[in-house]
This record gives structure tokens, sequence and C-alpha cells, in this order.
């Protein structure tokens, strides 16, 4: 690795701890102060023998500390992405697609390769964790009958260009940047989400050296784009 390789990682890997710094206590503060306004409610609650009440609180608070496990877990999912520059090696993205496309088929999922992938050299977790992310969300955010997904790709001038389009509930413009920052959480439909799958995808295609983004319609669907160089 030469030395401007070496400065313009390690100037990434600064900027992540300085995100982590702020994010991570803000997210972390948020749910640890919610619990301790629950907790005395909940000895309010069984001082006066409230039935109903201590039943609510209980449940709140058990809310917050998921909430908490889904922010500690996803710091260190984000965190394990500083060494996606390494362990390349050549990937048939063809027969990895196809795979994840058989695994998460059911009757009520459809997917679709519609084009023949390419091979190329990448870190095969850190690809795999991008498509599937990407697959996950086309069907979490979603509130048609059958879940319809379809990858596809392209070549041109010296970029390969991966979609990956779903039928699900959509995203609203506003929000198409917001989504890729880390512990950012739309309220969709009350799912508890961690704000980081997104920005996982983003960190990896960013340090290969691409580029991600989206076209979406609210209640029809979303399609991602996300390049790499060829």
């Amino acid at each position: 690795m030469d030395l401007a390789k070496k400065a313009k990682d390690l100037e990434g890997k600064n900027l992540d701890l300085e995100e982590f710094a702020f994010v991570v206590s803000h997210d972390l503060k948020t749910p640890l102060s919610n619990i301790l306004a629950l907790s005395s409610w909940l000895k309010e609650s069984v001082e006066n023998k409230d039935g109903d009440a201590i039943k609510t609180n209980a449940e709140l608070i058990d809310k917050q500390v998921t909430q908490m496990d889904l922010i500690i877990q996803g710091v260190l999912n984000y965190s394990l992405q500083n060494d996606v520059s390494s362990n390349y090696e050549e990937i048939n993205l063809d027969i990895l697609v196809n795979d994840l496309a058989i695994l998460f088929t059911n009757k009520n999922c459809i997917i679709t390769v519609k084009s023949k992938l390419p091979i190329i050299e990448i870190n095969k977790t850190k690809i795999l964790q991008v498509f599937q992310n990407l697959i996950q969300n086309g069907i979490k955010y979603n509130n048609k009958e059958l879940f319809e997904i379809e990858i596809d790709y392209k070549l041109e001038q010296n970029l390969h260009t991966f979609s990956v389009k779903d039928n699900g509930i959509g995203i609203e413009k506003k929000y198409h940047k917001k989504i890729f920052e880390l512990f950012q959480r739309l309220d969709v439909n009350g799912m508890e989400n961690a704000g980081i799958g997104l920005s996982l995808v983003k960190k990896i295609i960013s340090r290969n050296n691409g580029e991600i983004y989206l076209e979406s319609e609210v209640n029809v669907g979303s399609t991602f784009y996300f390049t790499l160089p060829a």
C-alpha cells in the first residue's frame, strides 16, 4: 500500500472516529434518559399499585433496551467495515447474488436477477453485505401482498452499475440523502431500526471508490443504484 493510500485510509478512519464521538453519545444518551424516566414512573406505579401503568412502563423500558441493543450491534458492524479495502479476491457476483435470491425467495417474495452479473475483484464479505442489505430493505419496508425485487446490471464508461429495485413503500425525495447517514432513522410503519444498514452500504461502496443513489416513488417502490470502477 503506497503512502497516499495509507493517508486516505487514515483520514477516513479519523472521520469515522469523530462521527462516532458525536452520534454514539447522542443516540445512546436518548434511550438511557428515557429508561431513567420510565424507571421513576414504574416505581410510582408500583407504589400506587396501578397494574396497567406498571405493564405499560415495563413494556416501554423493554423497547428502549431493544433500541440500545440495535445501536450497539450497529456500532460494532459499522466499525468492522474499516478493513473494507483488504482481502480482495475475484468474486463471481452472478453466483453470489443468485444464491442470495434463492435464500430470500418464498411464497411472499420474488427476486429476479435480470442480467448476468460480472466477476469483480473485491472483498467478498463486504459486497455480500451490500446486496443483502438492499434486498432486506426491499422486503422489510414493503406493504404489498407480494414483494417483488429486481436486480440488474450494466457496464458503461468503465463503471459497473448495479441496481436493486423493489415495489415497497417508497421514500420521499427529502429523505434520499438522510437515509445514508449514520443513525438517521425514519419513522416507517413503526418498525424498529438503528439507522445503520444503508450507512454501512454507503461506506463499503465509498471505500471501493464507488457511489450510491436512488430513485423512489412513495407507495410504488424504490430503486437503489450503486457503481464500482471496472
